[in-house]
């Protein structure tokens, strides 16, 4: 598959992070951070002329200084492009998100594999990372857990190393769905499966936890349908979006009979604990 990317520069730095869900609303796949903003890809042949006027047109960037280099990519081997990149992940001593390409560490509690391919989730994006912090707290073990987005199937399989009975990851971009399922493959997990579609894919039944690291747009679409997934007493965590979209999300929560338990930060980006 051929790929465009785009270089952006942007001062000042921190302004990058409300990039991310912007380009993901118009088709950028994948993202790499570098020291002067970062790098997104998108396959040709979504790309269209008029998205780098569509970025800057944004309010917000008046106060920004946005420089845009876009560049064409033939066919490559991308998944080698992605592990020269990649490094791995450490929570606390609790968790070790690497490559196989990577080294153990023995003193850390959980060791969880994840081959990178051009999917989102791979613990360094801050939403993916409090995903992950927040299930290591909370109780996984028996409970049934859907994973909407579920990208490289990172949330998912650990779900199962966290004793969950069963887990289902549903993922739109199929190259995305035959990454997670090696991924789940490489970490011998026999409870994890992976579909291909979006929320009207939800099969018909009841789950106890359902996660959803998408973005607000996103969210607020299909969030009746988490919502009718859910069991009642069961939990559904959103998160790709900020601190400033909280409001919108719990009023349709609200609406939909779910209720705010819990917020946590990271550089402003949210996660929400909602329940049934």
């Amino acid at each position: 598959m051929e790929y465009t990317s785009w270089n952006i520069s942007i001062s000042p730095l921190e302004q990058k992070e409300l990039l991310y869900p912007i380009l993901a609303e118009l088709g950028f796949d994948s993202f790499e951070e570098t020291s002067e903003g970062l790098k997104a890809f998108i396959p040709t042949d979504d790309y269209k002329n008029d998205l780098v006027e569509e970025v800057k047109s944004h309010a917000w960037l008046a106060s920004s200084k946005v420089e845009i280099t876009v560049e064409q990519h033939e066919h490559q081997n991308w998944n080698e492009v992605w592990e020269s990149n990649f490094q791995p992940i450490q929570i606390e001593d609790r968790l070790l998100i690497r490559a196989p390409f990577h080294p153990e560490n023995t003193r850390v509690k959980m060791d969880l594999l994840i081959a990178p391919q051009m999917s989102f989730g791979t613990g360094h994006h801050e939403t993916t990372y409090l995903m992950c912090n927040m299930l290591l707290d909370y109780p996984v073990t028996d409970k049934s857990v859907l994973d909407m987005g579920s990208g490289t199937g990172i949330l998912a399989i650990l779900c199962e190393k966290l004793g969950a009975k069963k887990t289902l990851g549903i993922e739109i971009e199929e190259m995305a769905v035959q990454n997670a399922m090696d991924n789940a493959a490489l970490n011998n997990c026999s409870k994890t499966a992976f579909l291909h579609g979006d929320a009207n894919g939800i099969p018909q039944e009841k789950y106890e936890l359902i996660l959803a690291n998408i973005n607000r747009n996103i969210l607020l679409q299909d969030m009746d349908k988490y919502a009718a997934a859910l069991k009642q007493g069961g939990d559904l965590f959103l998160s790709g979006f900020y601190n400033s979209d909280v409001e919108i999300l719990v009023t349709k929560a609200n609406e939909l009979g779910l209720t705010r338990i819990n917020k946590t930060l990271k550089n402003d980006w949210c996660l929400l604990q909602l329940q049934k």
